[in-house]
């Protein structure tokens, strides 16, 4: 996504893409001699943002840090594109036994933003340790997702607003992705296992589906 902060415009959303610096992304099979390619990366305008009404971006971390972008145009779903699920409730994590993923092209411990889209399993923390990464007295930890790499040593791989997905079996229907969180910061990314925080996208669907009534 490209942002002007001044101009408080969305310009443009990318779909599909995952190496920054080609056109067709494309890798090889075998002996090389072959090659399995995406289809190209999609731009799409923005029509219109959705701030939510009572964001405080000066907060740390910041307060209902979510929007939605509304498209100026249908987008057609592929094998590069499709739609994540939203979920039903909010992620209330006792411990590490929920996996989850993050992809996106932030830091990749050089200092540098990464050219391919890197992945990332990470393991959520309780409530009461997400609780004790939030300022003291905050009272408003049940909005918020923390999570640790699975992996020590991974790094801060992802982007300010960037999809922290999860899977969950839905009978007749298989495995399905939900968006559990959308990255509100990172912390101690220097660490062997920098903490996410993230907003509980779960915590607002019921915002979400009121807004996509309108």
């Amino acid at each position: 996504m490209k942002f002007d902060f001044y101009a408080k415009s969305l310009l443009t959303v990318r779909l599909g893409e995952w190496d920054t610096e080609s056109t067709v992304d494309c890798i090889s099979i075998g002996d090389f001699s072959e090659f399995y390619c995406a289809d190209p990366a999609i731009d799409v305008a923005v029509e219109s943002v959705l701030v939510h009404e009572q964001y405080a971006r000066h907060h740390r971390p910041q307060l209902n840090d979510i929007a939605l972008l509304r498209l100026a145009e249908p987008v057609a779903t592929s094998s590069w594109v499709r739609p994540v699920c939203l979920p039903e409730r909010a992620v209330t994590s006792k411990g590490d036994d929920q996996v989850f993923t993050l992809a996106g092209w932030g830091n990749n411990g050089c200092g540098n933003t990464s050219r391919y889209k890197v992945r990332s399993k990470l393991n959520a923390l309780s409530q009461d340790q997400c609780k004790g990464n939030l300022p003291a007295g905050f009272r408003r930890a049940n909005e918020y997702l923390c999570t640790v790499p699975v992996n020590e040593g991974d790094k801060c791989h992802a982007d300010s607003g960037g999809a922290v997905t999860s899977t969950r079996q839905v009978a007749g229907v298989g495995v399905v992705h939900e968006l559990a969180g959308i990255l509100n910061h990172m912390k101690e990314c220097q660490a062997s296992k920098p903490i996410g925080i993230f907003t509980n996208v779960g915590q607002y669907t019921e915002w979400i589906v009121s807004k996509l009534e309108q």
